[in-house]
């Protein structure tokens, strides 16, 4: 299983910023363009600003319309290497070019929690699902996502920022 910790803080107690329940859902596939970097665990806050800008501009260059918000879709951690999709859900057959490139997030069953709060406190909210999930029996699989509900322009207040993270399950 895969164990993500965010820069974990000793001051913030385990689920404290989940707001709601976690449940299991059943979500649809979606079609969606992507960047994917291996990227290092302690750069990935920049790596990933980096990547939705080139996409932002990708998308204004080619005047692609994006049907939902942004995501980071987690493939496989290893030592301190992250292999991650960062996107945008897309209108079917949108086609990519370079690095930016088409892909689906996948659908089935999923738990899915709903994460309040600045994004370096999110291993509190994987860490209370990884909890529920062993409690329940249930086995997540090697990937996961997250799909981030506030725009850090619109909204600078981290304690207010949204994110939904979505484990998939065996």
């Amino acid at each position: 299983m895969i164990n993500i910790r965010f820069g974990l803080n000793d001051e913030h107690k385990p689920g404290r910023e989940m707001k709601g329940e976690i449940r299991v859902i059943e979500v649809s596939a979606q079609e969606a363009l992507r960047i994917r970097e291996k990227v290092r665990m302690t750069e990935i806050g920049p790596r990933m600003g980096e990547m939705l800008s080139e996409l932002m501009a990708f998308f204004q260059r080619r005047k692609v319309q994006m049907s939902g918000p942004p995501f980071s879709l987690y493939r496989s951690v290893t030592g301190e290497m992250v292999d991650v999709e960062v996107g945008f859900p897309v209108p079917a057959r949108t086609s990519g070019e370079g690095r930016v490139q088409a892909t689906v997030v996948p659908g089935g069953k999923a738990v899915i929690a709903t994460h309040v709060g600045p994004y370096e406190s999110l291993h509190e909210t994987y860490a209370g699902m990884q909890a529920w999930m062993a409690s329940n029996g249930v086995v997540p699989a090697e990937f996961m996502w997250e799909q981030y509900m506030t725009d850090p322009q619109r909204e600078p207040d981290s304690s207010k920022w949204i994110t939904q993270v979505y484990w998939p399950i065996k």
